[in-house]
Order: structure tokens, then sequence, then C-alpha cells
């Protein structure tokens, strides 16, 4: 059996996979929405007066927990244990095998990327949004201003947990560890498969002023597990950008609440590309040190 040959095995189970995690995870959303209106029903509140209502914070929180679990965590979790049983370390790469320094590195160069991402943010509100697309931005930003409203280290921890700590194991699981990495085999360069994924990552979030700079994360993330092969390394840098921003919100609280252009400073086009240079050194170093950690899927 020759290579093409085998290429095109390996996208005919990887196409077959792909359809029977996508039937796992509309199951899992449906099954999260009925738990989500169960709740509500049960306390006795109105989705719609959410809000409105002095409790509409924590009911918030518990909502998001309730379907943020089902439409990420759940489903590819679920999966990857009935598709590799036993193989599920190994299909995710252990971690006793990522080197302390990769860490660091993957830290610190999402900081150098932030005068970027924030350069990309102001480039993408130029871009015109129609009416719905901007009511839809509206309520995102309600519902985040509620959620950040924090009055003690407990909700901090909650935030964290929800905000943080969730979002980046279960999208990292879905996006990185089952849609990149069984794109690997559907394109003929794999490469491709972490730019299509961070599009779909960026997408899914549905908040259209935030798609290029999410897509911006998006690509980092599914980069720094193509380099190294190990998941742990998007989960951490996840966790920190995210964690990141509960905590500046948990300090300064006031500044976080103001709109978007008035809360963070105005990046020159200059600053970003010093933040595209100050990458560079992070992405040599990866190149050069785990080139053969590269993830195979079969």
């Amino acid at each position: 059996m020759n290579n093409q040959q085998i290429a095109i095995i390996d996208r005919q189970i990887s196409i077959r996979h792909l359809i029977q995690f996508l039937v796992i995870l509309i199951g899992s959303i449906l099954l999260g929405t009925l738990v989500n209106g169960a709740v509500f029903l049960m306390l006795g509140i109105d989705a719609s007066e959410v809000m409105a209502s002095e409790e509409g914070a924590s009911t918030l929180r518990w909502s998001l927990l309730i379907l943020h679990f089902f439409s990420f965590l759940a489903p590819s979790a679920l999966f990857l244990i009935i598709k590799h049983r036993r193989q599920v370390v190994s299909f995710l790469q252990p971690i006793s095998q990522t080197q302390i320094s990769w860490y660091f590195v993957s830290i610190l160069m999402l900081l150098v990327m932030m005068p970027l991402i924030q350069y990309s943010y102001q480039l993408n509100q130029m871009i015109p949004l129609p009416d719905w697309m901007q009511s839809m931005e509206g309520d995102a930003a309600n519902t985040l201003s509620k959620l950040i409203e924090m009055d003690s280290v407990g909700t901090l921890i909650i935030n964290l947990l929800i905000i943080a700590l969730l979002p980046a194991l279960g999208e990292e699981l879905l996006f990185r560890g089952i849609v990149q990495r069984y794109g690997y085999s559907l394109f003929k360069k794999p490469v491709m498969s972490v730019w299509v994924t961070a599009v779909l990552f960026s997408a899914i979030h549905f908040q259209f002023e935030g798609f290029i700079p999410r897509f911006l994360l998006g690509l980092f993330l599914g980069y720094l597990y193509y380099w190294t092969g190990r998941i742990i390394l998007p989960i951490i840098a996840h966790l920190f950008n995210n964690g990141l921003m509960v905590i500046a919100s948990f300090l300064y609280p006031e500044e976080m609440l103001t709109s978007a252009e008035e809360m963070m400073p105005t990046v020159s086009v200059i600053a970003a590309l010093v933040s595209i240079i100050l990458i560079i050194p992070g992405i040599l170093f990866f190149n050069r040190i785990v080139e053969d950690n590269k993830p195979v899927l079969y």
C-alpha cells in the first residue's frame, strides 16, 4: 500500500469519526439545553428576566456552567473515551513529557502578542456590522458585564472556574484535541487544519466585533498543539488568557465595565509590528526544539 492510498484511508476514517463526533456534539447540546431549561423551571426563573433580577449574575453563572459543560467538555471527553478507550492519554500526549521551558515560552509568546491582538481588535471595529450582529454584540456585552460583577473572593473563584478553567479544558479538547487533530488527515498540508480550526474557534463564539483577535488567539493555540503535540500547552495558555481577564475584572471592576474603546489603549501599527517581531523567537524555539513531537493521527 503506497502513501497515497494510506492518505485516502486516513481521510475516510477522519471524516467518519468527525461525523460521529458531530452527532454526539449535537445530542449533548440538546441535552444541555433541556437540563438548563429544567433548572430554570425548578427555580421558578423566567430566562427572559434573568438580566433584570437581583440574582441574575448567579443564575447566569449556573446557566453558563451547564451549557458549556454539555457543549464542549462532555461531548469531547465522551468521544475520546469511546473512540480511543485506554489510548486516550497517549492520544492527547502525557503532561510528563512536556518540558517546563515550553510553558514559559508559551506564556511569554501570549504576552508579547497582546499589542497585536489589540491592534487587530481596532481593525475589527472598523468593519460595519448589520443590525442583527450589533444586537447580538449588545446582548453579549450585557451578559459579560453581569458575569464579571464580583463582590467577594468566592465569586472570583467561581468565575475562574466557569470563565477560565472550564473553557480552557472543553474548548481545547474539542477544537485542538479533536477537530484540529482529525483535520490533519483532511488536508494535504496539516497546517491548514490549524487555520481552519482557528476560524471555527472564533466563529463559534458569535461575537463578531472580536472575530479577528479571537482568530489570532485560536491560531496561536493551534500552532502550540501542532508544534508540540501536547494538548496541555494550549490548555494552559487558554486558561492564562481567560484567567487574566477575570482577575483584572475583580481588581479593576469599574475599568472593565466601561466600553472596550474607553477601557483599552489605542495600539499603533508600530507596536503591532514589534509584537510580531517578538513572537518570532518563540516560533523558532518550538520549530527547533519539538520538530519530532508533531502529532501523527494514525
